[in-house]
């Protein structure tokens, strides 16, 4: 017979069949495989996704964070400038108010000098007319200085009561 071995043929099958399950077996690894890269490739995109958000939620909270710093560093500011321009205030009235002084004692002083020197000026006369009815006694009568002092005494028990 001219033909084909089944000899031969069964074992050409039997060498596909278990060629075969190894390539199933190996295509079902491949497969496998191939699911778990997917899930992983689907795993490291859920993390980039991640990541990005909160790239983006951090960089929204700096970029407030730095808006909030501004505007607090302005009220800052603001309030520095008010409070420096109270403090000038209250110092131009405080200078205003001691040249206002100042003025008034330099007035109150020249009116003590002014009187101090009228009183001067009043005794300086005293004595200089004491000095001459000094003289004038002298020349005078003894009764007339007897008439001098007795008036003088009641011109100072006057002054003594008016003190009292």
């Amino acid at each position: 017979m001219r033909g084909l071995d089944p000899h031969e043929v069964q074992a050409f099958l039997e060498m596909v069949a278990d060629e075969l399950e190894l390539l199933v077996k190996e295509n079902a690894n491949l497969t496998q495989r191939l699911r778990e890269v997917e899930e992983r490739v689907e795993d490291y995109r859920k993390l980039e996704k991640t990541l990005q958000d909160t790239l983006t939620s951090a960089h929204k909270v700096t970029e407030e964070l730095r808006i909030g710093a501004e505007k607090e560093a302005k009220l800052r500011i603001r309030e520095a400038e008010l409070k420096a321009d109270t403090i000038v205030k209250e110092s131009k009235a405080s200078l205003t108010n001691l040249h206002a002084q100042i003025t008034s004692l330099r007035s109150q002083k020249r009116a003590v000098i002014a009187r101090f020197r009228s009183l001067l000026l009043s005794q300086l006369r005293l004595l200089d007319q004491e000095e001459r009815e000094g003289e004038q006694i002298e020349l005078a009568s003894p009764k007339r200085q007897e008439k001098d002092e007795q008036s003088l005494v009641s011109l100072v028990e006057e002054e003594m009561k008016d003190e009292s």
